[in-house]
């Protein structure tokens, strides 16, 4: 690492930069890592969620057609943010950029929860999700009962779980370039395996009557809930999108 002072400033007067780094990460890195932020191992398990939750097709579309828009406006305003200050990207830049004095105690609070709360229970839940998928590649629908928090399917998958992050952790360490690499090559995997489902699920509507399946799409006989169990669920089912 070589230190370069650099003359230009922001606006506020701090440097922009202080350290130059050896650049590691390229374009196809990024698109990579997005593509591996964004499709996670949850990604098969929530929409089984959202069904159990709203328990109407009609609804359960119109969940998941509001989070997409959500996420397209989400993902816009990063676009903007990152054109206007160019010399730095990500949440706490934007924030430091926008609350100044003793504001930015918020910015330092959203930075704790960001790194010490937040990004460790994504990164755990998916490491928990991936164990069970590989338990179940393994020993199908003879897999252990979970049920219990010192039973036997319990302590397996959750070593697993441990295993996994410990195998991720590792190679991260070691080097950051393996990493990527790594990195890149689960994107190229996930990519494959959602193509090969929406194809599968393409050909099968040839078999599917449409006028049938849109008929009475917002009702659902068997479900007995009250008013407002039902939109604690539907809410429920938004955070899960």
């Amino acid at each position: 690492m070589e230190e370069v002072i650099d003359s230009e400033y922001s606006y506020n007067g701090i440097p922009e930069s202080i350290y130059e780094y050896d650049r590691i990460l390229g374009i196809t890195d990024g698109i990579a890592l997005n593509i591996n932020n964004i499709v996670g191992s949850g990604i098969f398990l929530i929409p089984g969620n959202v069904w159990r939750l709203v328990k109407y097709p009609g609804t359960a579309l119109f969940v998941w057609i509001s989070g997409g828009y959500i996420s397209f406006l989400g993902s816009w305003i990063y676009a903007e943010l990152s054109v206007i200050l160019p010399n730095g990207a990500g949440e706490l830049k934007y924030f430091d950029e926008a609350f100044s004095g003793s504001k930015r105690l918020f910015v330092r609070i959203f930075s704790y929860i960001m790194i010490f709360i937040m990004r460790p229970i994504l990164i755990v839940f998916n490491a928990c999700i991936a164990s069970q998928y590989l338990i179940y590649a393994i020993l199908g629908k003879n897999q252990e009962n979970q049920s219990g928090y010192f039973s036997k399917g319990y302590v397996i998958i959750r070593t697993t779980s441990i295993i996994i992050l410990m195998i991720i952790t590792l190679y991260h360490i070691l080097s950051s370039k393996f990493a990527a690499r790594i990195n890149a090559i689960f994107a190229v995997f996930k990519i494959l395996a959602l193509t090969i489902i929406v194809i599968v699920g393409l050909i099968q509507l040839q078999n599917v009557n449409f006028k049938n399946h849109w008929i009475n799409v917002f009702e659902n006989t068997s479900d007995n809930r009250s008013y407002s169990q039902r939109i604690g669920s539907y809410g429920y089912a938004m955070l899960e999108v």
